[in-house]
């Protein structure tokens, strides 16, 4: 049986792209500085154990910009773990652009290697909603009513998936507690990691539900 689904919208977030402080040293540079270098190849970073996910998309972000700079003449993608081996990888200079989440973004602009310069648009949006996605014959019907459920977030380094609704949810003044933990009890909201942009296929009872994005133009 298809079951019907309503949604509570928590927030939206925004994608952006960060760049080295050094770049913006290239701004006051002599005209045609850049154009006459050797063309090398661009690095575009992203924080991702996911390459199936992000690497595509990274590719033709990329690819973009090397048919429009002179400085550049192909690009490659690279995927680290963690934003400290971002950082690191930034300050050795082996990073020319960093596409990501906001919250990652300020991690790294906040270590001092990089600043953000450009907004990019997702799946033909300029932002997007968190939501946490419940059975509509569920009880819950707003953030309060989590008290005593399970949620499954979309990955622990997603700003829409997890950072925002989890910082929303400890805000309306409930404790999360990781499902794998045993220590949760009725007044607890339980979360695990789904791995997935859509939870709904992870939960059918009614005090269960997943978070998800939904596109905002």
């Amino acid at each position: 049986m298809k079951q019907a689904w309503c949604a509570v919208v928590i927030g939206s977030v925004a994608v952006f792209a960060a760049l080295p402080y050094t770049a913006a040293s290239a701004q006051s540079a002599p005209p045609n500085t850049v154009s006459q270098k050797s063309p090398r190849t661009l690095n575009v970073g992203r924080v991702s154990g996911n390459p199936r996910k992000h690497a595509a998309r990274l590719l033709a972000f990329g690819q973009h910009i090397v048919d429009n700079h002179d400085a550049f003449d192909d690009v490659e993608v690279v995927l680290k773990h963690q934003p400290e081996d971002m950082i690191a990888a930034a300050e050795r200079g082996d990073i020319d652009i960093i596409s990501e989440t906001v919250f990652a973004a300020l991690q790294i602009e906040a270590a001092g290697t990089m600043k953000m310069e450009l907004r990019e648009w997702k799946e033909n949006a300029r932002s997007y909603h968190s939501v946490l996605l419940v059975l509509k014959k569920s009880p819950i019907h707003k953030l309060e009513d989590l008290r005593g459920a399970r949620i499954a977030f979309e990955d622990p380094g997603s700003t829409s998936g997890f950072f925002l609704p989890y910082v929303e949810i400890m805000n309306a003044g409930l404790d999360m507690v990781p499902d794998a933990s045993g220590q949760a009890s009725s007044e607890h909201v339980r979360y695990l990691f789904g791995g997935g942009g859509d939870q709904r296929g992870w939960f059918t009872g009614p005090r269960s539900c997943g978070c998800g994005h939904d596109q905002q133009s």
